[in-house]
Protein backbone atom coordinates (compact mmCIF):
# COMPACT_ATOMS: atom_id res chain seq x y z
CA UNK A 1 0.00 0.00 0.00
CA UNK A 2 1.54 3.53 -0.83
CA UNK A 3 1.94 6.37 1.41
CA UNK A 4 -0.43 8.51 -0.63
CA UNK A 5 -3.37 6.17 0.16
CA UNK A 6 -2.29 5.38 3.42
CA UNK A 7 -2.65 9.34 4.53
CA UNK A 8 -6.16 9.11 3.20
CA UNK A 9 -6.70 6.28 5.56
CA UNK A 10 -5.62 8.58 8.27
CA UNK A 11 -7.20 11.51 7.08
CA UNK A 12 -10.55 9.51 7.46
CA UNK A 13 -9.60 8.03 10.89
CA UNK A 14 -9.23 10.61 12.22
CA UNK A 15 -12.71 11.92 11.35
CA UNK A 16 -14.25 8.94 12.48
CA UNK A 17 -12.78 8.64 15.59
CA UNK A 18 -13.81 12.25 16.14
CA UNK A 19 -17.51 11.79 15.73
CA UNK A 20 -17.39 8.43 17.78
CA UNK A 21 -15.21 10.81 20.36
CA UNK A 22 -17.75 13.28 20.63
CA UNK A 23 -20.80 10.94 20.87
CA UNK A 24 -19.31 9.58 23.81
CA UNK A 25 -18.30 13.05 25.67
CA UNK A 26 -20.48 15.31 24.40
CA UNK A 27 -17.84 17.58 23.35
CA UNK A 28 -15.41 17.78 20.47
CA UNK A 29 -12.28 18.40 22.05
CA UNK A 30 -12.20 14.80 24.26
CA UNK A 31 -9.48 12.82 24.50
CA UNK A 32 -10.11 10.57 21.11
CA UNK A 33 -9.98 13.78 19.06
CA UNK A 34 -6.65 14.86 20.72
CA UNK A 35 -4.93 12.27 20.65
CA UNK A 36 -5.80 11.88 17.02
CA UNK A 37 -4.09 15.31 16.46
CA UNK A 38 -0.98 14.19 18.47
CA UNK A 39 -0.62 11.58 16.20
CA UNK A 40 -0.92 13.48 13.28
CA UNK A 41 1.87 15.63 14.13
CA UNK A 42 4.27 13.40 15.14
CA UNK A 43 3.26 10.33 12.95
CA UNK A 44 1.86 11.16 9.75
CA UNK A 45 1.97 15.19 9.32
CA UNK A 46 5.23 14.73 7.35
CA UNK A 47 3.80 12.31 4.64
CA UNK A 48 0.44 14.85 4.27
CA UNK A 49 2.84 17.42 3.89
CA UNK A 50 4.79 15.54 0.92
CA UNK A 51 1.01 15.39 -0.82
CA UNK A 52 2.00 19.29 -1.43
CA UNK A 53 5.80 19.79 -1.04
CA UNK A 54 7.56 16.67 -3.55
CA UNK A 55 10.75 17.27 -2.24
CA UNK A 56 10.19 18.21 1.32
CA UNK A 57 12.78 15.92 3.84
CA UNK A 58 12.65 14.72 6.91
CA UNK A 59 14.86 15.20 10.07
CA UNK A 60 16.79 12.45 9.75
CA UNK A 61 20.18 11.14 7.71
CA UNK A 62 20.83 11.28 4.30
CA UNK A 63 20.98 7.56 4.33
CA UNK A 64 17.84 7.03 5.78
CA UNK A 65 15.33 5.35 3.24
CA UNK A 66 12.09 6.18 1.84
CA UNK A 67 11.74 2.50 0.65
CA UNK A 68 9.94 1.98 4.20
CA UNK A 69 7.59 5.02 4.57
CA UNK A 70 4.61 2.63 3.75
CA UNK A 71 5.57 0.47 6.15
CA UNK A 72 5.74 2.05 9.13
CA UNK A 73 3.03 4.68 8.27
CA UNK A 74 0.99 1.17 8.39
CA UNK A 75 2.26 0.41 11.87
CA UNK A 76 1.27 4.21 12.81
CA UNK A 77 -1.98 3.33 11.20
CA UNK A 78 -2.94 0.00 13.29
CA UNK A 79 -1.60 2.13 16.78
CA UNK A 80 -4.50 4.48 16.48
CA UNK A 81 -6.94 2.32 16.07
CA UNK A 82 -5.89 -0.35 18.54
CA UNK A 83 -4.99 2.87 21.07
CA UNK A 84 -8.90 3.89 20.20
CA UNK A 85 -10.16 0.35 20.44
CA UNK A 86 -8.29 0.19 23.75
CA UNK A 87 -9.54 3.54 25.11
CA UNK A 88 -13.02 2.80 24.26
CA UNK A 89 -13.05 -0.49 25.32
CA UNK A 90 -12.16 0.26 29.35
CA UNK A 91 -13.96 3.97 29.34
CA UNK A 92 -16.69 3.76 31.15
CA UNK A 93 -17.89 6.21 34.02
CA UNK A 94 -19.04 4.61 37.22
CA UNK A 95 -22.97 5.41 37.70
CA UNK A 96 -23.09 5.08 41.68
CA UNK A 97 -22.59 8.51 43.63
CA UNK A 98 -19.05 9.15 44.58
CA UNK A 99 -17.50 11.71 46.54
CA UNK A 100 -15.63 14.96 45.22
CA UNK A 101 -13.05 16.52 46.44
CA UNK A 102 -11.53 20.32 45.34
CA UNK A 103 -7.42 20.38 46.65
CA UNK A 104 -6.07 24.30 47.13
CA UNK A 105 -2.81 23.91 44.74
CA UNK A 106 -1.50 27.74 46.01
CA UNK A 107 1.55 26.49 47.84
CA UNK A 108 2.54 25.18 43.95
CA UNK A 109 2.96 28.63 42.92
CA UNK A 110 5.75 29.03 45.41
CA UNK A 111 7.36 25.68 44.65
CA UNK A 112 7.31 26.62 41.01
CA UNK A 113 9.28 30.44 41.67
CA UNK A 114 11.58 28.85 43.84
CA UNK A 115 12.65 25.74 41.56
CA UNK A 116 12.48 28.24 38.87
CA UNK A 117 15.02 30.65 40.59
CA UNK A 118 17.27 28.03 41.54
CA UNK A 119 17.25 26.82 38.22
CA UNK A 120 17.50 30.04 36.09
CA UNK A 121 20.71 31.16 38.20
CA UNK A 122 22.78 27.54 38.14
CA UNK A 123 22.02 28.22 33.79
CA UNK A 124 23.26 32.20 34.32
CA UNK A 125 26.59 30.83 36.58
CA UNK A 126 27.28 27.79 34.49
CA UNK A 127 27.29 29.87 30.96
CA UNK A 128 24.72 27.07 29.92
CA UNK A 129 21.68 29.80 29.73
CA UNK A 130 23.46 31.62 26.28
CA UNK A 131 25.29 28.69 25.44
CA UNK A 132 23.99 26.97 21.41
CA UNK A 133 20.90 24.54 22.37
CA UNK A 134 21.96 21.10 21.94
CA UNK A 135 25.20 21.19 22.25
CA UNK A 136 27.34 19.16 24.72
CA UNK A 137 25.16 16.21 24.98
CA UNK A 138 25.95 13.22 26.89
CA UNK A 139 27.19 9.83 24.75
CA UNK A 140 25.01 7.52 26.87
CA UNK A 141 22.72 6.85 29.65
CA UNK A 142 24.85 7.15 32.01
CA UNK A 143 26.96 10.68 31.25
CA UNK A 144 23.23 11.81 31.60
CA UNK A 145 22.91 11.50 35.23
CA UNK A 146 22.65 14.73 36.98
CA UNK A 147 20.27 14.41 39.57
CA UNK A 148 19.84 18.06 40.61
CA UNK A 149 19.35 18.97 36.67
CA UNK A 150 16.70 15.97 36.34
CA UNK A 151 14.71 17.09 40.19
CA UNK A 152 14.76 20.99 39.02
CA UNK A 153 12.50 20.01 35.74
CA UNK A 154 9.97 19.20 37.83
CA UNK A 155 9.28 23.18 38.26
CA UNK A 156 7.07 21.84 34.98
CA UNK A 157 4.76 19.84 36.61
CA UNK A 158 4.05 22.72 39.72
CA UNK A 159 3.84 25.23 37.22
CA UNK A 160 1.41 23.73 35.01
CA UNK A 161 -1.14 22.25 38.05
CA UNK A 162 -0.83 25.65 39.59
CA UNK A 163 -1.74 27.09 36.38
CA UNK A 164 -4.84 24.96 35.74
CA UNK A 165 -6.75 25.62 39.32
CA UNK A 166 -5.57 29.28 39.87
CA UNK A 167 -8.69 31.96 39.48
CA UNK A 168 -6.20 34.64 39.38
CA UNK A 169 -4.42 36.09 36.63
CA UNK A 170 -0.85 35.20 37.37
CA UNK A 171 -0.90 32.67 34.40
CA UNK A 172 0.14 36.15 32.05
CA UNK A 173 3.28 36.74 34.40
CA UNK A 174 4.24 33.06 34.06
CA UNK A 175 3.75 32.29 30.64
CA UNK A 176 5.39 35.17 29.47
CA UNK A 177 8.34 34.58 31.81
CA UNK A 178 8.72 31.18 30.06
CA UNK A 179 8.88 32.46 27.05
CA UNK A 180 11.27 34.78 28.01
CA UNK A 181 13.35 31.40 29.11
CA UNK A 182 12.53 29.74 25.87
CA UNK A 183 13.80 32.31 23.79
CA UNK A 184 17.30 32.81 26.06
CA UNK A 185 17.63 29.47 26.13
CA UNK A 186 16.77 27.51 23.20
CA UNK A 187 14.35 25.38 24.90
CA UNK A 188 10.63 25.49 24.40
CA UNK A 189 9.35 21.79 25.73
CA UNK A 190 8.57 23.29 29.63
CA UNK A 191 6.68 26.91 27.88
CA UNK A 192 4.62 23.78 26.10
CA UNK A 193 3.65 21.59 28.12
CA UNK A 194 2.56 24.49 30.96
CA UNK A 195 0.68 26.46 27.65
CA UNK A 196 -1.01 23.15 26.91
CA UNK A 197 -1.65 22.14 29.82
CA UNK A 198 -2.93 25.58 30.94
CA UNK A 199 -5.43 25.99 27.00
CA UNK A 200 -7.09 22.68 27.51
CA UNK A 201 -8.28 23.47 30.83
CA UNK A 202 -9.79 26.34 29.86
CA UNK A 203 -10.93 25.54 25.87
CA UNK A 204 -11.57 21.95 26.92
CA UNK A 205 -15.38 21.69 26.66
CA UNK A 206 -15.82 24.77 24.45
CA UNK A 207 -18.72 25.28 21.89
CA UNK A 208 -17.42 25.82 18.55
CA UNK A 209 -19.54 28.07 16.53
CA UNK A 210 -18.48 27.09 12.65
CA UNK A 211 -18.47 30.35 11.50
CA UNK A 212 -16.27 32.19 14.41
CA UNK A 213 -14.39 28.50 14.07
CA UNK A 214 -13.70 29.55 10.28
CA UNK A 215 -13.12 33.21 11.07
CA UNK A 216 -10.45 32.06 13.38
CA UNK A 217 -8.91 29.80 10.94
CA UNK A 218 -8.87 32.60 8.20
CA UNK A 219 -7.22 35.00 10.78
CA UNK A 220 -4.91 32.59 11.38
CA UNK A 221 -3.80 31.59 8.16
CA UNK A 222 -3.32 35.66 7.14
CA UNK A 223 -1.27 35.88 10.73
CA UNK A 224 1.15 33.06 9.22
CA UNK A 225 1.08 34.36 5.74
CA UNK A 226 1.93 37.82 7.27
CA UNK A 227 5.15 37.16 9.52
CA UNK A 228 6.23 34.59 6.87
CA UNK A 229 5.97 37.96 4.95
CA UNK A 230 7.94 39.98 6.95
CA UNK A 231 10.54 37.28 7.48
CA UNK A 232 11.43 37.63 3.83
CA UNK A 233 11.08 40.90 3.17
CA UNK A 234 13.83 41.25 5.81
CA UNK A 235 16.35 39.43 3.98
CA UNK A 236 16.09 41.98 1.26
CA UNK A 237 16.32 45.39 4.09
CA UNK A 238 20.31 45.73 3.22
CA UNK A 239 19.82 46.05 -0.48
CA UNK A 240 19.44 49.31 -2.24
CA UNK A 241 16.00 48.52 -3.81
CA UNK A 242 13.32 50.87 -3.15
CA UNK A 243 10.20 50.34 -0.94
CA UNK A 244 7.92 48.80 -3.67
CA UNK A 245 10.45 46.63 -5.11
CA UNK A 246 11.04 45.42 -2.13
CA UNK A 247 7.35 44.35 -1.31
CA UNK A 248 7.27 42.76 -4.63
CA UNK A 249 10.30 40.74 -4.13
CA UNK A 250 9.21 39.59 -0.88
CA UNK A 251 5.68 38.87 -2.25
CA UNK A 252 7.31 36.71 -5.04
CA UNK A 253 9.44 34.39 -3.51
CA UNK A 254 7.15 33.69 -0.19
CA UNK A 255 4.23 32.79 -3.09
CA UNK A 256 7.15 30.68 -5.01
CA UNK A 257 7.45 28.74 -1.92
CA UNK A 258 3.77 29.08 0.01
CA UNK A 259 3.70 25.08 -0.05
CA UNK A 260 6.93 24.77 1.75
CA UNK A 261 6.18 27.52 4.18
CA UNK A 262 2.52 26.24 5.44
CA UNK A 263 3.93 22.61 5.62
CA UNK A 264 7.46 22.70 7.13
CA UNK A 265 6.00 23.83 10.03
CA UNK A 266 4.31 20.55 10.36
CA UNK A 267 6.99 18.23 9.12
CA UNK A 268 9.70 20.43 11.82
CA UNK A 269 7.30 18.22 14.71
CA UNK A 270 7.52 15.09 13.12
CA UNK A 271 9.54 12.20 13.43
CA UNK A 272 8.56 9.65 11.03
CA UNK A 273 12.70 10.36 9.82
CA UNK A 274 13.31 8.76 13.19
CA UNK A 275 10.82 5.98 13.17
CA UNK A 276 12.02 5.00 9.38
CA UNK A 277 15.41 5.35 10.83
CA UNK A 278 14.99 2.52 14.06
CA UNK A 279 12.99 0.32 11.46
CA UNK A 280 15.63 -0.04 9.60
CA UNK A 281 18.30 -0.89 11.97
CA UNK A 282 15.94 -3.67 13.14
CA UNK A 283 15.36 -4.66 9.59
CA UNK A 284 18.86 -4.72 8.67
CA UNK A 285 20.09 -6.33 11.90
CA UNK A 286 22.44 -3.63 13.41
CA UNK A 287 19.73 -3.15 16.35
CA UNK A 288 18.63 -6.06 18.34
CA UNK A 289 15.03 -5.26 19.86
CA UNK A 290 14.76 -5.02 23.30
CA UNK A 291 11.68 -6.57 23.97
CA UNK A 292 10.02 -4.14 26.48
CA UNK A 293 13.46 -3.72 28.17
CA UNK A 294 13.26 0.27 26.91
CA UNK A 295 10.09 0.76 29.58
CA UNK A 296 11.10 -1.70 32.05
CA UNK A 297 14.36 0.79 32.14
CA UNK A 298 11.79 3.78 32.24
CA UNK A 299 9.48 2.72 35.44
CA UNK A 300 12.96 1.56 37.52
CA UNK A 301 14.58 4.82 36.94
CA UNK A 302 11.79 6.50 38.74
CA UNK A 303 13.00 4.97 41.82
CA UNK A 304 16.18 3.74 41.32
CA UNK A 305 19.05 6.07 40.04
CA UNK A 306 20.75 5.33 36.96
CA UNK A 307 24.55 4.63 38.73
CA UNK A 308 22.58 1.14 40.79
CA UNK A 309 20.68 0.15 37.30
CA UNK A 310 23.58 -2.39 36.50
CA UNK A 311 23.09 -2.97 32.35
CA UNK A 312 19.89 -1.60 32.63
CA UNK A 313 20.61 1.93 32.19
CA UNK A 314 21.76 0.87 28.99
CA UNK A 315 18.65 0.12 27.48
CA UNK A 316 17.28 3.63 27.57
CA UNK A 317 15.66 3.97 24.40
CA UNK A 318 16.98 7.41 23.10
CA UNK A 319 20.47 6.29 24.25
CA UNK A 320 20.23 2.72 23.07
CA UNK A 321 19.35 4.36 19.51
CA UNK A 322 22.05 6.66 19.60
CA UNK A 323 25.10 4.24 21.00
CA UNK A 324 24.10 2.54 17.48
CA UNK A 325 22.75 4.94 15.24
CA UNK A 326 25.19 7.72 16.15
CA UNK A 327 27.72 7.05 18.41
CA UNK A 328 29.97 9.82 18.46
CA UNK A 329 28.23 13.06 18.15
CA UNK A 330 28.00 15.19 21.36
CA UNK A 331 26.68 18.73 19.43
CA UNK A 332 23.56 17.68 18.25
CA UNK A 333 21.04 14.91 17.98
CA UNK A 334 17.92 13.80 16.29
CA UNK A 335 14.45 13.47 18.91
CA UNK A 336 13.50 10.15 19.69
CA UNK A 337 10.05 9.01 19.31
CA UNK A 338 7.15 7.09 20.62
CA UNK A 339 6.56 4.92 17.66
CA UNK A 340 10.63 4.21 16.84
CA UNK A 341 10.41 2.82 21.00
CA UNK A 342 7.65 1.00 20.16
CA UNK A 343 9.14 -0.28 17.03
CA UNK A 344 12.35 -0.72 18.99
CA UNK A 345 10.98 -3.12 21.08
CA UNK A 346 8.11 -5.03 19.83
CA UNK A 347 8.98 -4.30 15.62
CA UNK A 348 6.07 -5.30 13.86
CA UNK A 349 3.97 -5.87 17.07
CA UNK A 350 4.88 -2.31 18.16
CA UNK A 351 1.04 -1.19 17.58
CA UNK A 352 0.35 -3.20 21.42
CA UNK A 353 2.06 -0.42 23.29
CA UNK A 354 -0.71 2.00 21.80
CA UNK A 355 -3.49 -0.32 22.75
CA UNK A 356 -2.01 -0.29 26.44
CA UNK A 357 -1.87 3.67 25.95
CA UNK A 358 -5.38 3.61 25.21
CA UNK A 359 -6.30 1.90 28.31
CA UNK A 360 -4.32 4.33 30.76
CA UNK A 361 -5.80 7.15 29.00
CA UNK A 362 -9.47 5.80 29.60
CA UNK A 363 -8.39 5.12 33.22
CA UNK A 364 -7.23 8.79 33.65
CA UNK A 365 -9.80 10.12 32.22
CA UNK A 366 -12.71 8.15 33.92
CA UNK A 367 -11.33 9.81 37.25
CA UNK A 368 -11.56 13.36 35.87
CA UNK A 369 -14.68 14.12 37.46
CA UNK A 370 -13.32 13.02 40.78
CA UNK A 371 -11.44 15.55 41.90
CA UNK A 372 -8.65 18.52 40.26
CA UNK A 373 -5.94 16.05 41.05
CA UNK A 374 -6.85 13.50 38.56
CA UNK A 375 -8.22 16.69 36.31
CA UNK A 376 -4.97 18.35 36.46
CA UNK A 377 -3.30 14.72 35.80
CA UNK A 378 -5.37 14.02 32.95
CA UNK A 379 -4.57 17.68 31.05
CA UNK A 380 -0.83 17.60 32.02
CA UNK A 381 -0.36 13.95 30.57
CA UNK A 382 -2.18 15.32 27.36
CA UNK A 383 0.63 18.08 27.24
CA UNK A 384 3.37 15.13 28.60
CA UNK A 385 2.06 13.06 25.36
CA UNK A 386 2.14 15.88 22.98
CA UNK A 387 5.86 16.46 23.78
CA UNK A 388 7.15 12.98 24.72
CA UNK A 389 5.85 11.60 21.30
CA UNK A 390 9.53 12.89 20.49
CA UNK A 391 11.44 11.71 23.19
CA UNK A 392 11.32 8.36 25.15
CA UNK A 393 9.68 6.80 28.39
CA UNK A 394 12.23 7.08 30.46
CA UNK A 395 11.59 11.13 29.73
CA UNK A 396 7.51 10.94 30.03
CA UNK A 397 7.83 8.45 33.35
CA UNK A 398 10.06 10.46 35.24
CA UNK A 399 7.49 13.42 34.92
CA UNK A 400 5.05 11.34 35.93
CA UNK A 401 6.65 10.45 39.00
CA UNK A 402 7.47 13.79 39.66
CA UNK A 403 3.21 14.13 39.75
CA UNK A 404 2.18 11.93 41.60
CA UNK A 405 4.90 12.07 44.50
CA UNK A 406 4.81 15.79 45.13
CA UNK A 407 1.10 15.26 45.29
CA UNK A 408 1.61 13.08 48.20
CA UNK A 409 4.29 14.51 49.62
CA UNK A 410 2.76 17.79 49.97
CA UNK A 411 -0.60 16.06 51.23
CA UNK A 412 1.57 14.54 54.07
CA UNK A 413 3.06 17.67 54.84
CA UNK A 414 -0.29 19.55 54.92
CA UNK A 415 0.71 22.00 52.23
CA UNK A 416 -2.09 20.73 50.14
CA UNK A 417 -5.43 21.16 51.70
CA UNK A 418 -9.13 20.08 50.87
CA UNK A 419 -10.85 23.47 49.90
CA UNK A 420 -14.52 21.24 49.10
CA UNK A 421 -16.09 18.07 49.63
CA UNK A 422 -19.22 17.39 47.40
CA UNK A 423 -20.73 13.73 48.43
Amino acid sequence: MNSDLLVLLFIITIFIQSFIGKKIHGFILNPITLINVIFFLHNWSFSFSKLFVDDLEWFAPGNVSYNTQSSVLTINLISIWLLFFGYVLFFKRSKRKIEKKTYDFSSYKYAYICLTVIQVGMAISSGSFFGTYGENQPLDSTSAFSPINIFLTSRVIFGSVYLINCKKKDYIYILLFEVLISVISGGRKTLVIIFISFLLSRIEKIKINPSRFFKVITGGLAAVYFIGFISIYRLFSGTSMSFVEKLSMANEELTKNIGLFFTAPLASVNSEGVQNWVYQLIESGQMKPTYGLSYVQAIVNTVILRPFQGDLVNYQAAYYFKYIAYPDVDNHGWDFSYTAEAIMNFNYFAPIVSFILGIILAFIYKKVTIDNYYRSFYFIFVALLYIHFRTDSTALMRLIFFYIFFFFLFRKMKLIKIKKIIR
